[in-house]
């Protein structure tokens, strides 16, 4: 009997925007990338020579030859955005044969009902918790509810209009119900004003443009939108498959494959700062849900970590910064390696990397290692945070084992242990090794690696393909 093939996962460790996509970009062993969950809410960006590729759906490992990328069934698809994808692609050189990209064909299909709903629960909500709008949590509800369209029902066998037509028809008494709330009036008030503020705010003209269509008298004309999944579909046919069987096929043949996670452990449906996270799981449980693989087959769980915090919509963030110090990390957004959102463009909020929430994110994935990205940003401060406890009711706490999202947002600065390193000069993110490496930026990483109690075996100093130093 052959052997068995290999199994890795890479997780993000913090609110997401971790650097997942450039890690597995480095990891070239592998011959099958899997993206196990989310949707394109989550988006990671890959530097090759003088090529940037922003991808939103598609595995980060499309862009080395001969890989097999895998989109699961745990992940959410909008077709415009995965039939959008696929052709930027092919029109920057990036081969997609179906023997090598495969979609499952009970990946969740989102609509125009599920963008549309997801805005007005924004809207209605009174408070916006920072969700992106892509239909997302609408879309993972329906699969919880036994409901919603699969995307075998545009691409599979036949086209199965019926049940897409019934799909609509019951989600627009719905939309209609949502759009009476007063606080979604309020919203697109509030909306316009700031729009005409800032009219190149694309987040807020998104959420203006789908709410003015909620509250309309048609929120949704089926026809047409049934026209465009049959458009999508006839596209999308040639790679649609069996995720789970081809990924347990090839394991069992000896190939190795690697899991990528999308968003980051801090916003896990489970772990996460609930309410302020997305709807799917993140890390290890989510691949082991899409794929069907045993906790024990994933031999390495690389969680990937910047060398300081960052988030982007509301929810808690106890070391976050607000003086030069977040201004130097943040950056302007004239790079693309700035702090602000692959999918969104939304500038994100930045602090001092938290000790305490990387050791959890680590435990509750069982990690293996750690990958330290963005070394390179902190290059240039004078000196260098961690946070390694709180201080709640007199008592530190250096270590938790579950966290909430409102307890951890009562957190103040003053209840912050934050231990603070020699900063190092900027760095020239040119063929740097361990031994090159400044030795403030050294000790560095070694503090990190004492405070989250795992090795940190890949350093990230530049956006480049071999920014990376790689320690055993």
């Amino acid at each position: 009997m052959a052997s068995k093939g290999e199994l890795g996962l890479v997780f993000g460790a913090q609110w997401g925007d971790e650097g997942k996509g450039r890690i597995v970009d480095c990891l070239s062993k592998y011959d099958v990338y899997a993206r196990f969950a989310g949707g394109d809410n989550a988006g990671h960006t890959v530097t090759v020579g003088n090529e940037i590729f922003k991808l939103h759906l598609t595995p980060s490992a499309i862009t080395r030859p001969h890989s097999v990328v895998l989109i699961g069934r745990g992940v959410v698809v909008n077709p415009k955005t995965l039939v959008e994808e696929i052709n930027g692609l092919r029109e920057r050189g990036i081969d997609i044969n179906p023997s090598g990209y495969l979609l499952d064909g009970k990946s969740r299909l989102i609509t125009k009902a599920e963008l549309l709903e997801d805005a007005l629960w924004e809207a209605s909500g009174g408070t916006f918790i920072g969700t992106t709008l892509r239909g997302i949590g609408p879309t993972y509800s329906l699969k919880m509810l036994r409901r919603g369209p699969v995307i075998d029902m545009i691409a599979g066998e036949h086209f199965d209009e019926i049940s897409l037509r019934k799909h609509f028809e019951d989600r627009i008494p719905i939309l209609k119900t949502l759009a009476q709330n007063r606080n979604v009036h309020r919203a697109l008030e509030t909306l316009q004003d700031d729009i005409q503020k800032d009219p190149d705010n694309q987040s807020k003209q998104r959420a203006f443009d789908f709410l003015t269509a909620a509250v309309s008298f048609q929120p949704i004309n089926i026809d047409a939108e049934i026209d465009a999944l049959a458009e999508y579909g006839r596209f999308l046919y040639q790679y649609v498959g069996n995720t789970i069987y081809r990924a347990h096929h090839d394991y069992d043949k000896g190939k190795r494959l690697l899991a990528e996670g999308a968003q980051g452990t801090l916003i896990d449906i489970d772990y996460g700062t609930y309410p302020y996270v997305t709807s799917s799981h993140t890390g290890l449980a989510g691949f082991l849900e899409s794929f069907g693989f045993a906790p024990e087959t994933v031999e390495r769980r690389l969680a990937v970590t910047k060398a300081f915090q960052t988030r982007v919509g509301s929810g808690p963030f106890p070391t976050e910064l607000h003086d030069d110090t977040a201004r130097h990390l943040r950056g302007t957004g004239e790079n693309p390696w700035d702090e602000y959102g692959t999918t969104t463009r939304r500038a994100r909020r930045v602090g001092w990397l938290d000790g305490v929430l990387l050791q959890y994110a680590l435990e509750v994935n069982g990690a293996t290692e750690i990958a330290l990205t963005k070394i390179d940003v902190l290059g240039g401060l004078d000196k260098v945070g961690i946070c390694t406890g709180y201080v709640k009711e007199g008592k530190v706490i250096a270590k938790l084992n579950r966290i909430d999202g409102d307890e951890l947002s009562g957190l103040n600065p003053e209840n912050l242990i934050i231990e603070y390193l020699d900063g190092w000069p900027e760095m020239d993110r040119k063929n740097l090794s361990w031994e090159t490496l400044h030795p403030n930026a050294q000790k560095y990483v070694n503090r990190v690696e004492e405070i989250a109690a795992y090795p940190v075996t890949m350093i990230s100093y530049s956006p480049e393909r071999e920014g990376i130093i790689f320690r055993k």
